[in-house]
C-alpha cells in the first residue's frame, strides 16, 4: 500500500458540469487543474473506489468487472471553491438527503431530471498510482473481454462527510417550502430556502461518502510471438500471446456511472 497525506485547509465546493472560476487567482487555476476530469456519482457511496474496473456494453449498460487493490494513495487536499452544475434525477436527490418518499400532495416524478449544483466540504482525495497499469495486464490476462464493450477504470475519487445540493428549479423550491418536519424525521438531511430563488438540501454522513470520480478508458493490445522455423525441424508453435493494457484520459461526460451497476458475470468465467 502506498500512502501519502496532504493538509486540509478549507472548503471543497464541487458541482458537476461547467466551472465558474475567477481569473487571475493562482489558487483558482490550481482548482481548475485538480478538478479536471471528475464526474459525480448519482448518489454518494462508500464503494466504487479507485481501481474499480467497469465495462459499458454496446447498448449502454454498465457492468462492474472487478477491482485492483494495494496501490491506492489516500490523503486530504485543499480545494478552493469550484462551481459546476449537474442534471440529477429527483429520486437520486431524495436518496442523497435521506428522504424515502415525497410529502402527501406532491406529484413530482422521481425519474424526472432537474438541474442542481452540488457542494461537498473538507474533501478527501484517493487515487491509484501509475503502477496500476502493471496490475491491469495480469487482471485481464485470464478474463474474457466482451466484444463491442468499452472498459474503464476509476483513477481517483473525492469523498466528504457533508453534501449540499442547491437548485433554482421551481418544483424543488415549492417542495422545500412545504416539506414538513415529519418528512425529515428519519433523515439526517435538512432543507433551507434562499428566499424564493433557490432551495438547498443538505446531509451529513457518519463516514465519508464518495461524491466525485475520475474515470480513464482502457485499451488492449494483444501481441503474439510468431512461430519459429528451423532447418529439419517442424515449426514451433507460437508463444502465448502477451496482453498490454493502457489507459487514457476521457473527456467530460464520456463515461458516466449510473446509479445501478450490474455485476459482470464474465468476470467469474
Amino acid at each position: 500500500m502506498i500512502s501519502a497525506k496532504w493538509s486540509i485547509l478549507g472548503l471543497l465546493c464541487i458541482s458537476i458540469v461547467g466551472c465558474a472560476l475567477h481569473g487571475g487567482n493562482p489558487m483558482n487555476e490550481l482548482a481548475r487543474e485538480n478538478s479536471e476530469g471528475f464526474e459525480a456519482f448519482d448518489t454518494p457511496r462508500t464503494f466504487h473506489g479507485p481501481g474499480t474496473i467497469l465495462r459499458r456494453s454496446s447498448n449502454g449498460t454498465v457492468y462492474l468487472v472487478g477491482k485492483i487493490d494495494n496501490i491506492i494513495i489516500t490523503g486530504e487536499e485543499t480545494f478552493p471553491e469550484i462551481r459546476r452544475t449537474k442534471s440529477m434525477k429527483i429520486g437520486s436527490l431524495m436518496k442523497t438527503i435521506g428522504i424515502g418518499q415525497l410529502p402527501v400532495g406532491f406529484s413530482l416524478q422521481v425519474d424526472n431530471a432537474v438541474e442542481v449544483e452540488i457542494s461537498a466540504f473538507n474533501g478527501k482525495r484517493e487515487m491509484i498510482d501509475d503502477g496500476y497499469l502493471l496490475k491491469l495486464d495480469g487482471f485481464f490476462r485470464d478474463r474474457p473481454k466482451v466484444s463491442g464493450s468499452e472498459y474503464f477504470i476509476i483513477r481517483e475519487t473525492i469523498s466528504s462527510l457533508e453534501i449540499q445540493i442547491k437548485s433554482s428549479e421551481s418544483q424543488l423550491i415549492d417542495w422545500g417550502a412545504n416539506i414538513g418536519t415529519a418528512d425529515l424525521a428519519e433523515s439526517s438531511g435538512s432543507i433551507a430556502l434562499e428566499g424564493d430563488s433557490a432551495v438547498i438540501f443538505s446531509n451529513t454522513y457518519d463516514s465519508p461518502r464518495k461524491i466525485l470520480y475520475k474515470p480513464e478508458r482502457l485499451t488492449f493490445i494483444e501481441k503474439r510471438t510468431p512461430s519459429v522455423q528451423t532447418r529439419g525441424v517442424s515449426p514451433r508453435g507460437a508463444e502465448p500471446s502477451q496482453l498490454k493494457v493502457t489507459a487514457k484520459k476521457v473527456t467530460r461526460g464520456e463515461f458516466l456511472i449510473p446509479e445501478k451497476v450490474i455485476s459482470d458475470k464474465t468476470a467469474d468465467r
